[in-house]
């Protein structure tokens, strides 16, 4: 066999080898990149749906949080209101009606019964993991806390201090409802 023969041979089976098998590297390589492509775009699908569970979820828990804070705060200035017109008519020296005694006697026990809804929105603020939620909150339950002993206490109240109380309360619920808002629209 001459050498030209032995070239001719070589460059026939050789260089349909060699593109053979660059062809299956080639191929291999493919399949490896589109797999590792596939595991990313599963991977990224995967945490999209979590996002978008972990946000329903914190969208129900703001929702229940605003309901029964919004529950306790109105019977609370149902509360405050008569309360307000029971240290209004003392301060004039007018005596206090029985009859009124007992409707707030009735809106203090129901401001009492919200209150103790106060475990169930500190659950749900702290499953939202907020911390300035938290301490709104605890400012929030303190201003009404002044208002509730006051009454409890001594059945009355001085009436600035009572202003101010409730205005305090308001300003509290007010912050604690838009830092709620915040979060239920993911801002």
């Amino acid at each position: 066999m001459d050498s030209n023969e032995l070239i001719s041979d070589l460059i026939k089976i050789g260089i349909p080898s060699l593109v053979a098998f660059a062809g299956t590297i080639s191929s291999l390589l493919l399949a490896w990149w589109g797999n590792k492509q596939n595991t990313l775009i599963t991977n990224l699908q995967h945490t999209h749906d979590q996002q978008i569970e972990r946000n329903n979820r914190t969208g129900e828990l703001a929702k229940l949080c605003a309901r029964d804070l919004s529950r306790l705060n109105d019977k609370f200035i149902s509360f405050g209101t008569i309360f307000y017109a029971k240290i209004d008519t003392l301060n004039c020296n007018d005596p206090w009606p029985e009859a009124e005694q007992e409707l707030i006697t009735e809106r203090f026990q129901e401001a009492l019964i919200s209150l103790e809804s106060q475990t169930t929105i500190k659950s749900y603020i702290l499953l939202l993991g907020d911390n300035r939620l938290t301490g709104l909150h605890e400012a929030y339950l303190e201003s009404i806390s002044k208002v509730t002993t006051s009454y409890a206490l001594f059945g009355n109240m001085e009436q600035e201090e009572f202003s101010n109380t409730m205005e305090q309360s308001r300003h509290w619920h007010t912050q604690l409802t838009k830092q709620i808002s915040d979060i239920y629209l993911l801002k």
